[in-house]
């Protein structure tokens, strides 16, 4: 939809909220939780990302890098067949790739920064219509009376629309986790705003809560009574 006055857009989604526990960063975080790192699917990657800063390590690099050694000893295996020598080959090279994606950036943490996910194949339409959201974009997540301010932070499955952060989730319902859901009824509004994405970086929780505020003033702004949610830097 665009809103008339200021022809501002919003592609606005209706939901539930899943819950996605990736993400990594050294530079903020440079230890990680083994609960959630080797909870089914964690992946220490999310599509929103930024060159390091420090020398801190990735966490989860060393549990990486004992990956590519163990499936190395495996490919020294005389006996594998064809069809398994190649499996292993292309894990490796892919193993590869993700530990010098893990040396040169960081990422967003899913238990410390509020994001949400869309569905992969919402990104091809980003130069064919001017509704389609990019990562990056900043994002009103509005639930049960309350409005969190949060960016796109990850693609995930095609099938798949509402997933949330960690962090994002636990604040519409204290018991989510990695295995529970926040809201499992078609409850939670998310009014993405297209096209405002600024260059990546570590999240400055105070500054998208300054752009989402003026990207909602935009579209006729919050009601009387009604807040947009401040979050908690955790790293401060």
């Amino acid at each position: 939809m665009t809103y008339a006055q200021s022809g501002r857009k919003v592609l606005f989604v209706q939901s539930e909220m899943d819950v996605v526990s990736d993400g990594s960063d050294g530079d903020r975080m440079p230890e990680y939780d083994k609960y959630i790192a080797e909870s089914t699917n964690y992946q220490p990657f999310t599509s929103y990302g930024w060159r390091k800063k420090t020398n801190r390590p990735n966490p989860l690099l060393a549990r990486w890098n004992k990956k590519l050694t163990d499936d190395q000893k495996k490919l020294a295996d005389k006996g594998l067949r064809s069809s398994q020598k190649a499996s292993i080959e292309q894990n490796i090279s892919k193993l590869k790739r993700e530990i010098a994606d893990m040396k040169a950036r960081s990422f967003l943490i899913a238990r410390a920064d509020p994001f949400i996910v869309i569905p992969s194949w919402m990104r091809s339409y980003a130069s064919q219509n001017d509704f389609a959201p990019s990562v990056g974009d900043y994002v009103a997540v509005v639930y049960d009376g309350k409005v969190y301010p949060a960016i796109i932070g990850d693609t995930g499955p095609t099938w798949k629309i509402g997933e949330a952060s960690l962090r994002l989730a636990k604040q519409l319902n204290s018991k989510a986790t990695s295995y529970s859901r926040p809201v499992s009824d078609l409850k939670v509004s998310y009014l993405i705003f297209p096209g405002t994405a600024a260059k990546p970086d570590a999240p400055d929780l105070d500054k998208w809560n300054k752009e989402v505020n003026r990207l909602l003033n935009e579209i006729g702004g919050l009601g009387e009574g009604y807040l947009l949610h401040s979050w908690d830097n955790y790293f401060k």
